[in-house]
Order: C-alpha cells, then sequence, then structure tokens
C-alpha cells in the first residue's frame, strides 16, 4: 500500500474497515486530530473528544518517539517536533472541548498535559486563562494571561482579558 497516495477520505474509509492495521500510525494520529477539528469547529464537541481521545490513545499505544508518559526522547528530530506539537495541540483541543462542555477539572487536567510537553507555548496560559475566568478564579486567570504575556508580548487578547480582571 502506498501511503502517500492516500487522501483524507482514503483514510476514513480505512479507518472504518478492517484493514485499518494497514494504515500508517502517524496518517491515523492526522485522521483522527483532523476530524476532530471538524467537529470542534462545527460545536459537536463530544464527538471532538473521542477523535482528539483516538490520537491520544494512539500516542499512547504506539512507539513513536512521544512515549505513553509524553516524554520525548529526542526533541532534535524533526518527527518527534511534530509528534510533540500534535500531542500538545491536541491537549489543548480537549482542554478546549471540555471547556465548552463546562467539565472544567478535566479541562485542566488537559491543558496542564499540554504545559507537561510545552511550558513555553503561550496558547496555553491563555487557555488557562480563560478556564479560570470561568470557574470564577480571577487571581489565577490573571496569573495565566501574565505567563502568556510574558511569553508573547504581543498577544493583544491576554492583555485584553487580563486588563478586564484589574
Amino acid at each position: 500500500m502506498n501511503n502517500t497516495s492516500l487522501d483524507f477520505c482514503s483514510i476514513l474509509k480505512i479507518l472504518n474497515s478492517e484493514k485499518s492495521s494497514d494504515v500508517d500510525i502517524k496518517e491515523k494520529i492526522q485522521v483522527y486530530h483532523y476530524r476532530g477539528l471538524c467537529y470542534f469547529y462545527n460545536e459537536n464537541f463530544n464527538n471532538a473528544l473521542e477523535d482528539f481521545g483516538q490520537v491520544e490513545n494512539i500516542f499512547n499505544g504506539s512507539n513513536l518517539e512521544c512515549n505513553k508518559n509524553y516524554n520525548i526522547s529526542n526533541i532534535n528530530s524533526i518527527d518527534v517536533e511534530i509528534d510533540k506539537q500534535m500531542l500538545v495541540e491536541n491537549f489543548i483541543l480537549m482542554g478546549k472541548s471540555y471547556r465548552k462542555l463546562l467539565i472544567y477539572t478535566t479541562a485542566e487536567d488537559y491543558y496542564n498535559k499540554a504545559l507537561n510537553l510545552d511550558d513555553k507555548n503561550e496558547n496555553i496560559y491563555y487557555e488557562l486563562g480563560l478556564l479560570y475566568i470561568d470557574m470564577n478564579d480571577n487571581e489565577s486567570a490573571l496569573k495565566n494571561f501574565d505567563k502568556a504575556i510574558l511569553l508573547n508580548k504581543d498577544f493583544i487578547e491576554a492583555y485584553h482579558y487580563r486588563d478586564s480582571l484589574k
């Protein structure tokens, strides 16, 4: 099977068939991730979480460089960095989905998983700030908006929310 010739629809068909074991792990991750994004942007958060959960499960069960504890064994590898970025984005989107569903503690857990992989990502701190606003924890929200701004001085949205809390 020539994996490079597969398009998104073909991979989805394969994922839903008995032949899904023939699809490369990284292709499965991409398909679930992007289908999850489609669900997320159509505000179908439960289905988004199912697909994002599949991505996490594949990372857990695979022998990609991100092992089940999400430890990156060689951060100089381009593939590992792509795996790491995909997993961080996946965790952020899971946090956002749980936040939209008002399941705040689980949202916080996923944002923290993302931070464990990338504590220099201003978007995670921004999303945590929004979460803490929803939880009426303005002190924690302020701290996270400050961290986001510290990492990106041009983060206008973080300034907006931080200033609205003062």
